[in-house]
């Protein structure tokens, strides 16, 4: 038996063994995620959390669509008040112009 044509093809298919191996470690690990990439996602999964809970506590407190409504009869309600109060101040201005004519006129 010829021992170095035995060892050549037992050295080929070492080499061929390991070339798949090799392979196919590469292959099964290539979309392997590692834990620092785990930790970075994970990270960034809890800032998302922490703000998305911050925002559903702040969207509580916003009024909705009734309370808009009674928001803006509100704002109706002082835009009267405001022009009564108007109406008035224009009233007391004429009254102390009387007035002021009147004390100028016979004061001479």
């Amino acid at each position: 038996m010829d021992y170095s044509a035995a060892k050549f093809w037992f050295d080929v298919v070492q080499t061929a063994f390991m070339a798949f191996v090799s392979v196919y470690v590469w292959w099964t690990t290539r979309t392997r995620a590692t834990k620092a990439a785990i930790d970075r996602v994970d990270d960034r999964v809890t800032g998302h959390e922490t703000r998305l809970l911050l925002i559903e506590q702040h969207a509580k407190h916003i009024p909705g669509h009734e309370d808009l409504g009674a928001i803006h009869n509100r704002v109706d309600q002082v835009g009267q008040g405001v022009r009564t109060l108007e109406g008035e101040m224009k009233q007391i201005n004429h009254t102390l112009h009387l007035i002021q004519q009147h004390l100028l006129e016979n004061g001479k």
